[in-house]
């Protein structure tokens, strides 16, 4: 028996108890192992609210922090990996705010072996808002029908047949035709219905998703809201981020997820070496739907980043996220290579972007840069032209003059100049972004003149910068440039 239920807000019953022959479940369960798919026509609801992809992934391969939030609210693998088996799934986002205040016994009975006094303030650092949870996980089975028509969802059910009377019903016998119905069966206009609903075709059937996230026509395709051409929330298009969950290692030997670090932080750059937080490039708790990449290699899981952000591989090559292929090599924490195994489309809540010093982080076990690319490219590229110079390079350039500040002030008088904009992007990337995004709007000769003489004013300020940091090692590098360039004149002579 599969069910797909819909509860209603005054009688916390379930409604819908869909009956299934067995030989028909059975056909069904084959062609989703077989990857034959249901319709080649994928319907997207009109509402446009993103599947929360992170609620759709295997049990072990969720990241630590989101197994252990998915734990504390009563998920273990099995209800994880099949929709409507955890029973919070049955009731809206707001109606766990306070789970120490219920006036509802059977709801009491739900939450009362739960960890957490909040679980909307756990589901919301999963990920979820209320959009996406109430949509994707209950399809708005808690609402009342007097909610539905408030907020346009009454017409879409109608569609299917539901109405006022039959919403509200105890009796079985009053449900109507398209709950009997598997998704092939469905009208064209019964499936749109359905996928507005945030039904895809395998969970209107009740199939555990493990058996068809291969082969799901939805999950290999990208929502049209979510194209290329469409900028996700934050700085125009541009986001250079990790994910709340990604994890980081501290000197003292924590692994903690990016949302919990703060500036100071003494944090794994490389094998062995680490190095204090000074700033955050972006750190937004509350920005929601952002898409990531999450990349699994053969022995790390969990790192999530923003597709133009910068990861390193094989030779110490920083290219974006986007670039990485399955089969790809990436550096390791410990100097070795590792082959991607796995590439997932995540949307998450939160962003994050640590700076260290040299620009690197160990996250999830794979080096990464603190910084970004926007031009989808390794390599600044002027007018049409690719200069060799990485973004990871110029990057560091950029923020000399910040860390130098840092340097002169120590960590407490730097951090009196920490500033960040409604979207969590600090100032010191903000404004740089902005004006270096105005050169590269110039033409070919224009730009390169200014991009040049700003390239040299701040290559000179990381000179200062190594000499306040390591003052005996530059004067002996410089010593030497100037020792070589002597002899190459003598030579010419």
């Amino acid at each position: 028996i599969i069910s797909v239920s819909h509860v209603t807000a005054q009688k916390e019953i379930v409604v819908a108890n869909k009956k299934r022959d067995f030989m028909k479940l059975a056909f069904i369960s084959l062609s989703y192992l077989l990857g034959v798919a249901y319709s080649q026509t994928v319907y997207y609801n009109v509402r446009e609210i993103s599947m929360p992809r992170f609620r759709f992934e295997f049990w072990n391969a969720l990241s630590l922090g989101l197994r252990n939030d998915a734990l504390s609210i009563g998920y273990n693998q099995e209800t994880w990996q099949t929709m409507a088996t955890n029973q919070i799934e049955e009731y809206s986002y707001f109606i766990f705010q306070d789970t120490d205040n219920l006036d509802d016994k059977d709801l009491e009975k739900v939450v009362k072996n739960l960890d957490v006094s909040n679980v909307t303030a756990v589901l919301a650092e999963m990920g979820f808002d209320e959009d996406t949870y109430d949509c994707w996980m209950n399809h708005y089975g808690w609402y009342d029908w007097d909610e539905l028509e408030q907020f346009g969802l009454a017409a879409i059910y109608g569609v299917l047949g539901w109405d006022a009377s039959n919403w509200e019903s105890e009796n079985e016998n009053d449900l109507p035709d398209s709950e009997e119905k598997d998704w092939d069966e469905l009208t064209p206009n019964e499936k749109q219905a359905a996928a507005d609903l945030c039904f895809l075709p395998e969970t209107w059937d009740g199939m555990s998703f493990s058996t068809f996230l291969d082969t799901s026509d939805y999950f290999e395709a990208t929502e049209p809201w979510l194209k290329e051409d469409a900028a996700p929330p934050g700085f125009g298009a541009f986001q250079a981020c990790f994910s709340a969950h990604t994890l980081v290692e501290r000197e003292d030997g924590t692994v903690t997820p990016m949302k919990d670090l703060s500036l100071g932080d003494r944090v794994l750059v490389s094998n062995g070496k680490y190095e204090p937080i000074y700033t955050f490039g972006h750190f937004d708790t509350s920005v929601v739907n952002t898409e990531f990449l999450r990349i699994n290699t053969r022995t790390s899981s969990g790192l999530e980043l923003t597709p133009n952000h910068l990861i390193f591989t094989e030779g110490n090559q920083p290219v974006p996220a986007s670039s990485i292929k399955i089969g790809g090599k990436v550096m390791m924490a410990n100097g070795e290579t590792d082959t991607v195994i796995r590439i997932q489309k995540v949307t998450r809540t939160g962003i994050f972007a640590p700076f260290t010093s040299s620009g690197t982080i160990v996250t999830n076990g794979v080096l990464s840069s603190s910084f970004a690319t926007i031009q989808e490219s390794r390599y600044v590229s002027l007018g049409g032209f690719e200069i060799p110079l990485t973004y990871h390079q110029l990057g560091v350039i950029f923020e000399s003059p910040h860390r130098l500040l840092c340097h002169l002030l120590g960590s407490n008088g730097c951090a009196v100049y920490e500033d960040y904009n409604e979207e969590g992007m600090s100032q010191w990337v903000e404004k740089p972004m902005v004006v270096f995004q105005w050169v590269l709007k110039q033409n070919v000769i224009a730009g390169g003149i200014l991009f040049l003489t700003s390239l040299t004013l701040l290559c000179m300020i990381n000179l200062m910068e190594l000499l306040v940091v390591n003052p005996a090692s530059t004067i002996a590098l410089v010593a030497a440039f100037v020792a070589h360039r002597r002899h190459r004149v003598k030579q010419m002579m």
